[in-house]
């Protein structure tokens, strides 16, 4: 799946809004969510991003 959304990117003191596309995918390998910005692609695994959001929502 890929989509593009409205996002921001911050060099840790200013703020820009940009189209960011959201890769989603799911292989033999696991599942990954990447993003761009144009310039840069980060990629990770879904679980971690998972994990990441779950212990954020218990407050931690």
């Amino acid at each position: 799946m890929i989509k593009t959304i409205d996002g921001y990117t911050s060099d840790g003191y200013n703020l820009a809004r940009k189209k960011v596309t959201v890769r989603v995918t799911s292989d033999k390998w696991g599942e990954t969510l990447s993003l761009e910005d144009g310039t840069t692609l980060i990629g990770v695994d879904v679980k971690d991003i998972e994990y990441a959001i779950n212990q954020a929502r218990k407050g931690k």
